[in-house]
């Protein structure tokens, strides 16, 4: 077998061989010939007359062996590559991790600090309170070891969780082939729609199960979790009963999965895979995902309710038994068959299982019983955020002293099912920017567009969201509890909090990944590399990477964070219960802000980039909105605070004044 790779400059490619678009003198791929003894040998670049561009026609893209690939990444796209992933990994996690484990033990440790040291005071135990603080905190991480644990657990789910993500992304990237991956992405554009309109109702639920647990209320607790687990069954059947019904409509179901068809009909390109084939393919996996959607409902409610209640037992549980099952059957099963129907049946079953398992360990703690449930706040309560610049702590068992208006942000029926309804405006104004512009840029601009947007679509999972995914989960639960309790000071710190996180992933993600976007790019979209192997099939590989009088954009991974401050923002909305405000920003941004700049991009620029800023510009201003209206809550909620005290405080001196 020979492992020769292409040479760099002159000696390397025909005179005025072109790889890609600009300048360039390195092969970005290496190509293949099969040989009959099954091993490979190096096949050396042709000139197109055509276009100029370097084209392989004696690499063997064309038979299908197995385990053989006619084209790999060269070693120095490779090796960029490497390199940039290992910087964004150190700068954007171990960083922003580090710094949120330490500021909340810290936090916890400088309140029991503070606790004892005015307890010194008080016993005039002065050589106690001159203790060291190393010391101090040992004792206190001693004292809360359990505390110390649940949050290690919790770290440990969430990052088993961030690593499947983050390997689904980067393996379905390099391992399906151009058009399985654009069907990929096509058939989650309008399955997540869809998914939308149906689980509005549990995104309400999730944040009111912990305002009612927040706001001391735990017999109502039991009446909103059983509303959610019923409710998310049902609603999730009826959608993918609508999908498996859309799946054998045939006109519908080729263009909702290659939209690029009618654009790409008159290549002659062998390469490609049939269009009929591509759907068939397809088929299995959509239905798959659709019938998950009522696992995925139920297991959403329980979730929110575990972390809600403290209880890390039934959350930890669950986390493992789900990303657990995905990890082992993509390591067991899609990396020896990579393929759609593979990747449907990982998710199903994982979900399907995580939510027998739970819902069988529930029925065996008799949830029923006791408030909402064996698994209560009990001796832990509520999941603590500690403040380094703190309240008091409230005393394990003590019950919570809750307002009048507090109540009244207790759940009821009609109030889940509105607000729901807002929650789900909210989120399908969204995702219907980035449905349409995936769909806008298939049926227009054709199969290596569409790819180009793919690719971009699987960075984000590797470069940025997978970094905020903890905290946002942890915004949204906490953040309910926070305003239940009316420790808005606590809101507000947490949520400065989450702005910064989200900072550092946008600048962390910007200055590391800016440097290395054309070895980024040729190595996500390397799959692609197979279309310079015969002439017909170059129109897909110029409108991929560029060359032969053409120009394609740079790639735009850095903006992966505009979609990580959204996150962020949106679950402090959602701990605000802002619902209503959400959803009118939303319906403008994608009316006033969208719909122009789509049309633009399709009409009169044409560009994939174009389309892509069309797709996340509505994001980048609903998160300027978002952060403003967050920023404006918490002022008027201190400012009711702080008018409530002093009336209080006026009431009790009148009283006394006449007394």
């Amino acid at each position: 077998m020979s492992h020769a790779v292409l040479s760099a400059g002159a000696a390397g490619r025909p005179a005025g061989c072109q790889y890609y678009a600009g300048e360039n003198t390195q092969a970005p791929f290496t190509f293949y010939r099969h040989l009959a003894n099954g091993s490979k040998a190096v096949v050396q670049a042709e000139v197109d007359n055509t276009s100029g561009l370097c084209v392989f026609p004696g690499a063997t893209c064309k038979e299908e062996h197995y385990d053989f690939r006619c084209c790999d990444a060269s070693t120095w796209v490779k090796d960029g590559s490497g390199t940039a992933r290992g910087l964004n990994s150190t700068v954007c996690n171990v960083f922003m991790q580090a710094l949120i484990i330490s500021w909340v033990l810290y936090g916890r440790c400088r309140r029991k600090r503070q606790a004892q040291e005015e307890h010194d005071d008080e016993q005039g135990d002065e050589d106690e309170g001159k203790a060291c603080l190393l010391r101090r905190c040992a004792t206190c991480v001693q004292r809360n070891w359990k505390f110390v644990l649940g949050l290690l657990a919790l770290v440990v789910v969430i990052a088993l969780e961030v690593a499947v993500a983050v390997l689904l992304a980067s393996l379905t990237q390099e391992k399906l082939s151009v058009t399985s991956r654009n069907a990929l992405l096509a058939t989650d554009s309008f399955l997540v729609p869809v998914r939308e309109i149906f689980q509005f109702l549990e995104d309400a639920v999730t944040v009111k199960i912990n305002v009612a647990i927040g706001a001391g209320r735990t017999q109502e607790v039991k009446p909103i979790l059983s509303m959610g687990i019923s409710g998310g069954a049902a609603l999730g059947s009826v959608a993918a009963a609508i999908v498996t019904g859309i799946c054998y409509w045939p006109a519908a179901i080729d263009w909702l999965v290659a939209p690029y068809s009618l654009v790409d009909a008159e290549l002659h390109c062998s390469v490609s895979h049939a269009i009929s084939d591509v759907v068939e393919s397809a088929k299995p996996y959509i239905l798959l995902r659709a019938w998950q959607w009522p696992f995925v409902f139920v297991n959403m409610a329980l979730r929110g309710f575990l972390l809600g209640s403290g209880e890390w037992k039934g959350f930890v549980l669950l986390g493992i038994v789900e990303q657990g099952i995905a990890l082992i059957g993509i390591t067991c099963f899609f990396l020896h068959d990579p393929s759609l129907l593979v990747l449907g049946m990982i998710t199903f079953i994982g979900s399907a299982t995580a939510t027998v398992f739970m819902l069988g360990m529930l029925r065996i703690s008799s949830i029923n019983q006791n408030g909402h449930g064996a698994w209560s706040p009990g001796e832990d309560g509520p999941v603590p955020v500690p403040d380094p610049d703190t309240e008091e702590e409230l005393q394990d068992g003590e019950p919570v002293q809750v307002p009048a208006h507090a109540e009244s942000e207790v759940m009821y029926k009609d109030h889940a099912i509105r607000e729901g309804l807002y929650a789900m405006v909210l989120d399908l104004s969204v995702q219907m920017c980035r449905t349409i512009g995936i769909y806008a840029a298939g049926s227009r601009m054709g199969m290596g567009a569409m790819y180009q947007i793919s690719t971009l679509e699987s960075s984000f999972p590797q470069f940025g969201l997978q970094y905020i995914a903890g905290l946002t989960l942890a915004f949204r639960i906490l953040g309910a509890q926070f305003v239940a309790q009316r420790q808005y000071l606590r809101f507000r710190r947490f949520f400065v909090v989450m702005v910064l996180a989200g900072g550092c992933i946008a600048v962390g993600g910007a200055i590391t990944l800016l440097p290395y976007r054309d070895v980024l790019s040729f190595d996500l979209a390397q799959n692609a590399c197979e279309f310079a192997s015969e002439p017909g099939c170059l129109p897909i590989y110029v409108s991929i990477f560029g060359g032969g009088g053409s120009s394609v954009d740079d790639t735009a991974l850095q903006n992966a964070s505009f979609s990580a401050f959204v996150q962020a923002l949106l679950a402090g909305l959602y701990a605000c219960l802002d619902w209503s405000f959400m959803a009118k920003a939303a319906v403008i941004c994608f009316t006033v802000v969208f719909i122009p700049s789509i049309l633009v991009a399709t009409l009169v620029i044409k560009r994939v980039t174009a389309v892509f800023v069309a797709m996340y510009l509505p994001v980048l201003v609903i998160s300027a909105a978002f952060a403003w209206r967050i920023h404006h809550n918490i002022r008027r909620m201190i400012r009711e605070l702080n008018d409530e005290e002093q009336s209080s405080s006026d009431d009790e001196g009148s009283s006394e004044s006449s007394a």
